[in-house]
């Protein structure tokens, strides 16, 4: 009797504190079925001290998805906020799932590759980034059954939240500086190309160390040297964030493990291997079909047919030249179209274009020709690239009928 009036007495106090009876029914009624803990160590970093050991307590922040012992999202919804919580580095990050996966194992690692896998949607600071900033986890899965799940994952990381500040301010930066919303994809691409090979140097003297800061964009931009994973998933955010399409590719080069790049010019995909051409003035692995990047094994998963169909890889290298368009006129500013009055002959205007700061050149630049410019109504100016510019830019502008003098 007095077990269960003190049941009651503790279930009024509860209530008067604002915890709702459901909650609480809930919670004596949440019992684990079973639970499993397990590590997951990113097999590009196995072997790397002090990536294998997530440390129980990381000092970092926590995430949580899903509130309430009746609170459950989606298989969907908790990969999402997992994959918030890792562009912001929480070091422990507990979701709860509803779902239909039995496996315990299984569930933790699909929350986690969906967490980070790549779709056209993705950011520069998303998908194979993460993967590459990422050392390892401990996941502790908990079944409470009829489908419901708590995960509760402690993650290692290769770089800090602060660090990835940095990182995207400065990515932001040099993307403004280099004018890459003016060009087109060779353009931007051969860019962002050059600025990595010639601004990173290969960390030689930290190679065989213990540190991680090597394997990180971070280092790669601010302390100007970096190993493969460093100039490939640089290389990654920066096209990304371009409006490219690209991926981190892993294998082997030179017999050793290493990582590389895919990007996607016109309708297929080429290589590009930062590290191996950085310091260079001609490229040896730049925009390359497969035959002709020697000494580059992709691992299994990179294989598959289902990798292969969605990205699929060129049959023939890109012709690197430097008469290839590098800016797209579409993205030059006009100045000095006006409306002209008719009288029957073709009008012309004395346009000016300026992509940027610098002012374009009839001629060399682009070519003019008009459409409808004769007669009265709207008239077109059509400017179409020359050499470094590519693309088509068209304007308007009226022609009206000249104002009759009034009789006297």
């Amino acid at each position: 009797m007095a077990k269960k009036m003190g049941f009651w007495l503790l279930a009024a106090i509860l209530m008067v504190n604002g915890f709702s009876w459901e909650v609480l029914a809930a919670g004596a009624q949440e019992n684990i079925v079973s639970d499993i803990s397990e590590t997951w160590v990113n097999p590009v970093y196995e072997g790397v001290v002090g990536i294998e050991s997530p440390a129980e307590e990381p000092g970092q922040q926590e995430g949580r998805a899903g509130s309430g012992n009746s609170d459950y999202v989606s298989l969907k919804e908790a990969s999402d906020y997992m994959c918030s919580q890792l562009v912001e580095r929480a070091g422990v990050i507990t979701v709860r799932v509803q779902t239909n996966i039995s496996n315990l194992s299984s569930l933790a690692s699909t929350v986690f590759e969906n967490a980070v896998a790549v779709s056209r949607k993705t950011s520069g600071w998303e998908g194979d980034y993460i993967v590459y900033h990422v050392g390892s986890y401990r996941v502790q899965v908990s079944y409470f059954a009829a489908g419901r799940y708590t995960l509760t994952y402690s993650v290692t990381y290769l770089s800090t939240r602060a660090q990835e500040q940095k990182v995207t301010a400065r990515v932001k930066s040099i993307l403004s500086s280099l004018g890459v919303e003016r060009m087109t994809t060779y353009g931007k691409i051969r860019t962002i190309y050059n600025y990595i090979c010639s601004n990173v140097s290969y960390d030689q003297e930290g190679l065989n160390d213990s540190s991680v800061g090597k394997f990180t964009a971070y280092n790669a931009l601010f302390k100007k040297k970096a190993v493969c994973q460093g100039y490939a998933s640089l290389f990654y955010r920066m096209a990304v964030e371009s409006g490219l399409r690209a991926r981190v590719v892993t294998g082997e080069s030179r017999s050793e493990p290493h990582a590389w790049n895919i990007v996607k010019l016109g309708n297929r995909y080429y290589n590009v291997d930062s590290t191996w051409d950085a310091g260079k003035k001609t490229y040896t692995y730049f925009l390359k079909n497969s035959p002709e990047f020697p000494d580059h094994v992709r691992e299994a998963k990179y294989q598959t047919s289902s990798f292969q169909s969605t990205y699929p890889m060129t049959v023939k290298s890109y012709k690197v030249s430097n008469s290839i368009p590098i800016y797209n006129l579409a993205a030059a500013k006009v100045s000095g179209i006006k409306n002209k009055k008719y009288n029957g002959r073709k009008q012309t205007q004395k346009a000016v274009l300026k992509m940027g700061k610098v002012k374009l050149k009839n001629g060399r630049d682009y070519k003019v020709s008009y459409r409808n410019n004769r007669k009265k109504g709207t008239a077109t100016i059509i400017f179409v690239g020359k050499g470094r510019y590519s693309g088509t830019l068209k304007k308007n502008f009226k022609i009206t009928p000249k104002k009759k003098s009034a009789k006297r």
